[in-house]
Protein backbone atom coordinates (compact mmCIF):
# COMPACT_ATOMS: atom_id res chain seq x y z
CA UNK A 1 0.00 0.00 0.00
CA UNK A 2 3.27 2.33 0.46
CA UNK A 3 3.88 2.16 -3.20
CA UNK A 4 0.25 3.45 -3.97
CA UNK A 5 0.11 5.75 -1.64
CA UNK A 6 3.41 7.42 -3.05
CA UNK A 7 2.45 6.78 -6.87
CA UNK A 8 -0.49 8.72 -5.73
CA UNK A 9 1.12 11.41 -4.08
CA UNK A 10 2.82 11.79 -7.36
CA UNK A 11 0.73 11.76 -9.54
CA UNK A 12 -1.97 14.23 -8.00
CA UNK A 13 0.24 16.77 -6.70
CA UNK A 14 0.58 19.06 -9.92
CA UNK A 15 -3.35 18.28 -10.82
CA UNK A 16 -4.93 21.96 -11.76
CA UNK A 17 -8.99 22.75 -11.40
CA UNK A 18 -11.27 21.28 -13.86
CA UNK A 19 -8.79 18.31 -14.53
CA UNK A 20 -10.66 15.11 -14.66
CA UNK A 21 -8.66 11.67 -13.27
CA UNK A 22 -9.95 8.42 -13.92
CA UNK A 23 -8.45 6.04 -10.86
CA UNK A 24 -8.42 1.91 -11.86
CA UNK A 25 -7.92 0.19 -8.75
CA UNK A 26 -7.81 -3.43 -7.79
CA UNK A 27 -11.54 -4.20 -6.12
CA UNK A 28 -10.32 -5.08 -2.55
CA UNK A 29 -8.26 -2.02 -2.45
CA UNK A 30 -10.64 0.65 -3.42
CA UNK A 31 -11.88 1.91 0.04
CA UNK A 32 -7.97 2.35 1.19
CA UNK A 33 -7.22 4.27 -2.24
CA UNK A 34 -10.31 6.56 -1.85
CA UNK A 35 -9.12 7.63 1.90
CA UNK A 36 -5.54 8.02 0.41
CA UNK A 37 -6.87 10.53 -2.44
CA UNK A 38 -9.43 12.08 -0.15
CA UNK A 39 -6.22 13.06 2.31
CA UNK A 40 -4.42 14.25 -0.44
CA UNK A 41 -6.98 16.63 -1.92
CA UNK A 42 -8.51 17.90 1.05
CA UNK A 43 -6.18 20.22 1.72
CA UNK A 44 -8.06 23.54 1.23
CA UNK A 45 -10.55 21.95 -0.64
CA UNK A 46 -14.14 21.72 -0.32
CA UNK A 47 -14.72 18.04 -1.68
CA UNK A 48 -18.56 16.79 -3.06
CA UNK A 49 -18.82 13.08 -2.71
CA UNK A 50 -20.69 11.01 -4.86
CA UNK A 51 -21.53 7.60 -3.63
CA UNK A 52 -22.53 4.65 -5.21
CA UNK A 53 -20.86 1.45 -3.42
CA UNK A 54 -21.17 2.25 0.24
CA UNK A 55 -24.05 4.55 2.40
CA UNK A 56 -23.06 7.76 4.07
CA UNK A 57 -23.69 6.59 7.16
CA UNK A 58 -20.83 3.53 6.48
CA UNK A 59 -18.92 6.05 4.86
CA UNK A 60 -18.99 8.51 8.07
CA UNK A 61 -17.82 5.65 10.19
CA UNK A 62 -15.12 3.89 8.29
CA UNK A 63 -13.43 8.21 7.25
CA UNK A 64 -13.81 9.05 11.06
CA UNK A 65 -11.78 5.74 11.95
CA UNK A 66 -9.28 7.34 9.24
CA UNK A 67 -9.20 10.63 9.88
CA UNK A 68 -10.87 11.91 6.78
CA UNK A 69 -12.31 15.11 8.53
CA UNK A 70 -15.77 14.99 6.39
CA UNK A 71 -16.44 18.71 7.83
CA UNK A 72 -14.88 19.87 4.22
CA UNK A 73 -17.46 17.49 2.24
CA UNK A 74 -20.98 16.93 0.87
CA UNK A 75 -22.18 13.76 0.33
CA UNK A 76 -24.41 12.32 -2.57
CA UNK A 77 -25.90 9.09 -1.62
CA UNK A 78 -26.82 6.79 -4.20
CA UNK A 79 -27.19 3.64 -1.83
CA UNK A 80 -29.47 4.36 0.87
CA UNK A 81 -32.80 5.13 -0.68
CA UNK A 82 -32.61 1.08 -2.31
CA UNK A 83 -32.71 -0.30 1.29
CA UNK A 84 -33.92 2.76 4.09
CA UNK A 85 -37.42 4.43 2.40
CA UNK A 86 -36.69 7.18 4.71
CA UNK A 87 -33.17 8.04 5.77
CA UNK A 88 -32.38 10.41 8.81
CA UNK A 89 -31.60 13.66 6.95
CA UNK A 90 -28.59 15.45 7.36
CA UNK A 91 -27.09 18.85 6.22
CA UNK A 92 -24.00 17.05 4.59
CA UNK A 93 -26.12 14.77 2.66
CA UNK A 94 -28.52 14.03 -0.09
CA UNK A 95 -30.66 10.98 -1.10
CA UNK A 96 -30.81 9.96 -4.88
CA UNK A 97 -33.49 7.56 -5.20
CA UNK A 98 -31.52 5.04 -7.04
CA UNK A 99 -27.88 4.39 -8.73
CA UNK A 100 -30.01 3.78 -12.18
CA UNK A 101 -31.80 7.30 -12.07
CA UNK A 102 -28.36 9.23 -13.25
CA UNK A 103 -30.93 12.36 -14.23
CA UNK A 104 -31.47 12.62 -10.92
CA UNK A 105 -27.63 12.16 -9.44
CA UNK A 106 -26.77 14.83 -12.50
CA UNK A 107 -29.42 17.25 -10.83
CA UNK A 108 -28.19 16.37 -7.27
CA UNK A 109 -24.30 17.18 -8.58
CA UNK A 110 -24.82 20.03 -10.25
CA UNK A 111 -26.97 21.70 -7.62
CA UNK A 112 -24.04 20.90 -5.08
CA UNK A 113 -21.56 22.03 -6.75
CA UNK A 114 -23.28 25.77 -7.74
CA UNK A 115 -23.59 25.83 -3.88
CA UNK A 116 -20.47 25.07 -3.36
CA UNK A 117 -17.91 27.91 -2.81
CA UNK A 118 -14.71 28.32 -3.13
CA UNK A 119 -11.82 25.69 -4.31
CA UNK A 120 -13.52 22.34 -4.64
CA UNK A 121 -13.81 19.03 -6.07
CA UNK A 122 -15.83 16.01 -6.95
CA UNK A 123 -15.03 12.35 -6.43
CA UNK A 124 -17.11 9.73 -7.53
CA UNK A 125 -16.60 6.45 -5.66
CA UNK A 126 -17.23 3.53 -8.17
CA UNK A 127 -17.90 4.36 -11.72
CA UNK A 128 -17.77 -0.25 -11.97
CA UNK A 129 -20.94 -0.15 -9.38
CA UNK A 130 -22.78 2.39 -11.69
CA UNK A 131 -22.49 0.02 -14.54
CA UNK A 132 -24.44 -2.68 -12.22
CA UNK A 133 -27.28 -0.30 -12.64
CA UNK A 134 -26.32 1.37 -15.87
CA UNK A 135 -25.87 -0.50 -19.23
CA UNK A 136 -22.16 0.25 -20.59
CA UNK A 137 -23.18 3.46 -23.28
CA UNK A 138 -25.27 4.72 -20.65
CA UNK A 139 -22.53 4.63 -18.08
CA UNK A 140 -20.44 6.32 -21.08
CA UNK A 141 -22.47 9.21 -21.29
CA UNK A 142 -23.26 9.97 -18.01
CA UNK A 143 -19.28 10.23 -17.26
CA UNK A 144 -18.79 12.34 -20.26
CA UNK A 145 -21.50 14.21 -19.11
CA UNK A 146 -20.13 14.90 -16.03
CA UNK A 147 -16.56 15.49 -17.03
CA UNK A 148 -17.41 18.10 -19.33
CA UNK A 149 -19.43 19.74 -16.59
CA UNK A 150 -16.78 20.01 -14.12
CA UNK A 151 -14.32 20.85 -16.72
CA UNK A 152 -16.60 24.21 -17.10
CA UNK A 153 -17.34 24.92 -13.93
CA UNK A 154 -12.94 24.64 -13.08
CA UNK A 155 -13.62 21.65 -10.29
CA UNK A 156 -10.72 19.17 -10.28
CA UNK A 157 -13.07 15.29 -10.69
CA UNK A 158 -11.48 11.85 -9.39
CA UNK A 159 -13.26 9.16 -10.82
CA UNK A 160 -12.69 5.33 -9.25
CA UNK A 161 -13.48 2.22 -10.94
CA UNK A 162 -12.41 -1.24 -9.81
CA UNK A 163 -9.98 -3.29 -12.09
CA UNK A 164 -11.80 -6.39 -12.12
CA UNK A 165 -15.36 -4.95 -12.98
CA UNK A 166 -15.44 -2.76 -15.79
CA UNK A 167 -15.33 -3.62 -19.61
CA UNK A 168 -12.21 -2.77 -20.86
CA UNK A 169 -13.66 -1.21 -24.11
CA UNK A 170 -15.77 1.13 -21.73
CA UNK A 171 -12.65 1.96 -19.48
CA UNK A 172 -11.03 3.02 -22.45
CA UNK A 173 -14.01 4.91 -23.70
CA UNK A 174 -13.77 6.69 -20.64
CA UNK A 175 -10.16 7.42 -20.21
CA UNK A 176 -10.05 9.37 -23.29
CA UNK A 177 -12.57 12.25 -21.45
CA UNK A 178 -10.30 12.16 -18.61
CA UNK A 179 -6.85 14.40 -18.47
CA UNK A 180 -5.04 11.69 -16.90
CA UNK A 181 -5.37 8.27 -16.29
CA UNK A 182 -3.72 6.23 -12.97
CA UNK A 183 -3.44 2.30 -12.72
CA UNK A 184 -2.97 0.63 -9.28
Amino acid sequence: MANISSKLRKELKDLSEGQAVLVISKSKDVIKTNIQILKLLMDGNFGLYITVNQPYSSLKEIFAKNRVNINQMFFIDCVTKRVEENPEENERCVYVESPNNLTDISISITEALEAIKGKKFLFMDSLSTLLIYNSAGSLAKFSHFLISKIKLLKVTGIFISGKEKMEKSLLKQISQFCDRTIRL
